[in-house]
């Protein structure tokens, strides 16, 4: 349509308006609703249309309540409907948002958020009942914590809930009992609130069964006995019993790890795992199968060479539809072989070590029904995380933090995270996620909001410091936390971490990436053994250094010198710092450099960890 020709139609819609209601509204409406929908079907934006859109919005707002009323209810069901001026109707009373908010396909998530948290109850009210509502968007509707607003959002089957989402409609829930109906019934509710609320239940009718007896406890038993006769007893044998299908009745001999990377990126460790999958991605991006490792396993024991880290092995290569199968293999396996005598040598890295890697691939394969593959080529650059921004393409983005050791909270100003962090949650437009570098990420971030959540982050400190060795950095909690700690860690690599800076800096190696890992005693939570500077806590202060390990998280490292202190790590590390700064070759890593120059030998695997050890004691 001509600009000549929308010009008209306004001018005949402002001379209707002003001629002491010659029209009636139901015309005006109808005007303004045509011009509206040939507004936004024109086949260009201009400046022009720019200024229509705005003068058409100006109008909006100076015509009566019932015009606009009309207006809405003509547009709400319209896609084509320019964005500016639904959103304007959107905002208005809630008798003329309403149909808007509850139908409009021109409105999109950014605006629904923002509409939600400054309009009023109903406004969310309205929204929360749409045909769609995103979990950003059901997140925003619930930030006030209306229980009627949650009502809604639960009975509405095209609502999206985040689990974040369905924790606060459940602390309402504690308070407001017909709320519990809906959100037991929602299928999406996370099992871990679904067993939650089964508690509530329990107790609920415990009580009033206690009051019901005038809290006569020796009756309440007899109840539960009669209740119970005939019935099936917790610990007695029964003849149908219904044993579960993988664990069998004896379950696994010791904890099992899975993992599954997508090369080039190892950032779960995946060799530290007791089964691990590497896809196999072909050149349009798809999943053709899985290279399928076992294994791997960090703890041991000061002073029992029997026990040692150990890296995954590789198994081979399966396709897709096998890797459900040959996952339960493996299991069943180490639950058929696994040691149930000694406790230390029940993980799945012994039974591989003392059946041998071919048996127990043979074994795997013939339980599976397979024959594996020779593994397909593949390469791990890292196994840390990625920080910054990352784009999916879908309008959303994503952003890794750096979290110190995993530990969130205010340092003061420039450190406040905990207070960041909260800010950022209350913007209700991220999934926060947790990686297995004790980082955070806040995932599916509306590319409008990008800026806002970058400016909160960046001012707590939570973006990637500029310390290679930092950005690398790990330890596990220890002490006074963890019961099994020999030594400081958390607390303490901190500290240390300014040192070792310090003494990077000296030899110009501040930006390069080295991984360094601290745990406070052998059992190697953090997964030193796979660092290329790990540090395992002795007694109180005190450590035993170990390097060699590869960057990509392949290889083993091997002790290099042991009980140090925090002077004696420094001494230490300062003349290996300044051999890599000079006599380095393009593009080697620090672990492989303390290799081929002889500061330690390599470790292969397995029991080869306390082989041809140099080390020294402090």
């Amino acid at each position: 349509m001509t600009s000549e020709r929308l010009m008209h139609q306004l001018r005949e819609i402002l001379s209707s308006i002003s001629s002491d209601r010659s029209q009636s509204n139901v015309g005006v409406a109808a005007a303004l609703a045509k011009l509206i929908l040939e507004l936004g079907v024109s086949d260009k934006v201009s400046r022009f249309s720019i200024l229509l859109i705005e003068l058409v919005k100006a109008i909006i707002r100076e015509v009566e309540k019932p015009v606009r009323k009309m207006l809405a209810d003509e547009l709400a069901s319209d896609s084509r409907a320019s964005r500016g001026i639904v959103r304007a109707l959107a905002e208005d009373d809630i008798d003329v948002a309403w149909p808007i908010l509850l139908r409009s396909k021109s409105l999109e998530d950014t605006d629904l958020i923002e509409i939600a948290i400054k309009g009023s109850i109903r406004h969310r009210l309205a929204i929360a009942q749409r045909e769609l509502v995103e979990e950003v968007v059901s997140a925003a509707v619930m930030a006030f914590g209306e229980p009627e607003v949650a009502k809604s959002l639960l009975a509405n089957s095209g609502a999206r809930i985040s689990e974040r989402t369905f924790v606060r409609i459940t602390e309402l829930a504690k308070e407001w009992g017909d709320m519990q109906p809906p959100l037991a019934a929602r299928p999406d509710l996370p099992a871990t609130i679904a067993l939650e609320m089964l508690e509530w239940a329990i107790d609920g009718v415990h009580e009033r069964l206690y009051a019901a007896i005038g809290g006569d406890k020796a009756k309440l038993r007899r109840i539960v006995l009669s209740a119970l006769d005939g019935e099936k007893i917790a610990g007695a044998p029964q003849p149908d019993e219904v044993v579960e299908p993988i664990y069998g009745r004896t379950y696994l001999p010791r904890k099992f790890k899975v993992a599954v990377a997508v090369p080039p990126s190892n950032d779960v460790d995946l060799y530290a795992n007791d089964l691990g999958f590497i896809a196999v991605v072909d050149q349009a991006g798809e999943v053709v199968g899985w290279n399928v490792v076992a294994g791997g396993g960090m703890g041991m024991t000061h002073g029992e060479p029997d026990t040692y880290p150990r890296t995954a092995d590789m198994l081979g290569f399966c396709a897709t539809d096998q890797a459900v199968a040959v996952a339960e293999a493996v299991v069943t396996t180490q639950r058929d072989w696994g040691d149930r005598a000694n406790r230390k040598h029940a993980r799945l890295k012994y039974t591989i070590e003392d059946r041998g890697l071919d048996n127990f691939r043979a074994e795997v394969a013939r339980r599976a029904g397979i024959t594996f593959g020779e593994p397909k080529p593949f390469v791990f650059t890292a196994m840390g995380d990625r920080y910054g921004w990352v784009e999916s393409g879908d309008g959303r983005a994503h952003l890794t933090l750096y979290v110190q050791n995993g530990r969130v909270q205010d340092g003061g100003v420039g450190h406040d995270q905990m207070s960041a962090l909260r800010q950022i949650a209350e913007l209700g437009v991220g999934d926060f996620r947790i990686t297995p570098n004790q980082n955070l990420i806040i995932a599916n971030i509306p590319l409008a909001h990008q800026d806002a959540v970058n400016r909160i982050a960046k001012a707590a400190g939570l973006l990637a410091p500029w310390s290679g060795l930092r950005r690398n950095a790990m330890a596990c909690v220890a002490l006074p936390t963890c019961g099994l700690a020999l030594a400081e860690s958390e607390r303490y690599l901190p500290t240390l971490l300014d040192a070792l800076d310090d003494s990077l800096a000296r030899h110009g190696l501040s930006a390069d990436d080295i991984v360094i890992r601290m745990t406070g005693c052998p059992n190697g939570c953090a997964r030193p053994y796979l660092a290329e500077i790990g540090l395992v806590g002795k007694g109180p202060g005190r450590y035993n250094l170990y390097l060699g390990a590869a960057f990509d998280g392949s290889r083993l490292s091997k002790l290099y010198a042991e009980d140090l202190d925090h002077e004696g790590v420094v001494a230490a590390l300062d003349p290996v710092f300044a051999a890599y700064a000079t006599d380095r070759q393009a593009g080697e890593r620090f672990g492989d450099f303390t290799i081929r120059a002889g500061f330690v030998a390599r470790t292969s695997n397995g029991r080869d960890f306390h082989a041809n050890v140099r080390g020294r004691v402090s």
